[in-house]
């Protein structure tokens, strides 16, 4: 028999040391049969630095960062949240979460429990984490956290119908997210690889990239080793080895000036690296080209 996954968490810093913790937690002897439904809601905010690790998540978690920054660790990927970011957290994921600069943070979350979760999961596309920058939208969604956590301390039998209707509501609103972020890849690649394959001769980092595309460096590199099986800083350098031996092909320039046409500091490195990428000098390429 398989043996299921221990849940636990671990916590590390002063999580006494709170500006803001309330945690409301609805309890209900009829909810474990109920197909979907909030378990709590909690709001936090912290100017001291903390960590926090758990293992095989119990609930759906839906992070909504109001304010400062958190770094959010999975086991295959990483997001960092800002301002305006909300984080989808799926069930039986093994997480951790730690504070950045400042060591400031403000956040509400919401956890959903469900005998039916993982299925509604399943038919909405929500059954991996993701980040979601939802800037606007962020007011709409935490107009539907302050509906939940109401009915939850006012726990009225008459209320139960209305909170889980609010609570798939909101669910279905991070599907419907998901689509349009998904729909929008192929025009963000797009632009990405145009800006990664001109002005060859300036020193760009894939930092730089991520900032310029508004996306983390991680969904960055995620993004394009899907797509190409290459690194953005891969990508760049094909761009510049197919540029040098357009150059050295039709062009009389001499290896330094090519060097600098293609954004490297001297000749020798540029050598260098177009014999690991070719297998050959720029010359022999240059002397097999003319032949």
């Amino acid at each position: 028999m398989k043996k299921r996954p221990r849940h636990s968490c671990h916590f590390q810093g002063d999580f006494s040391g709170a500006d803001i913790h309330r945690l409301h937690i609805w309890q209900h002897s009829l909810q474990e049969s109920w197909p979907i439904y909030p378990f709590a809601t909690e709001e936090s905010m912290r100017h001291v630095p903390v960590c926090f690790q758990e293992q095989f998540c119990r609930y759906l978690i839906l992070v909504f960062l109001l304010d400062g920054k958190l770094r959010y660790h999975f086991d295959d990927k990483q997001f960092d949240l800002g301002k305006g970011d909300a984080l989808l957290i799926p069930p039986g994921s093994n997480y951790s979460f730690e504070t950045l600069k400042n060591a400031y943070y403000h956040k509400k979350v919401l956890e959903i429990k469900g005998v039916n979760l993982l299925s509604i999961l399943e038919t909405l596309g929500l059954n991996a984490s993701e980040r979601f920058p939802l800037k606007e939208k962020m007011e709409w969604f935490l107009q539907r956290w302050d509906l939940i956590t109401e009915r939850i301390e006012r726990n009225l039998p008459t209320e139960f119908s209305e909170l889980m209707g609010i609570t798939y509501t909101l669910v279905n609103e991070f599907s419907m997210l998901r689509k349009k972020q998904k729909s929008h890849t192929p025009r963000l690649l797009t632009a990405i690889q145009t800006r990664l394959e001109n002005n060859l001769n300036e020193p760009l980092s894939i930092r730089e990239i991520a900032e310029e595309f508004h996306i983390s460096q991680t969904h960055l590199e995620t993004l394009f080793r899907k797509k190409f099986g290459l690194s953005p800083k891969e990508y760049r350098i094909n761009c510049k080895i197919e540029q040098a031996k357009y150059l050295l092909h039709h062009t009389n320039l001499s290896m330094k000036e090519i060097a600098f046409q293609t954004g490297y500091c001297n000749q020798f490195y540029f050598s260098q690296e177009f014999k690991r990428m070719t297998g050959k000098t720029p010359s022999l390429f240059r002397r097999s080209q003319a032949s």
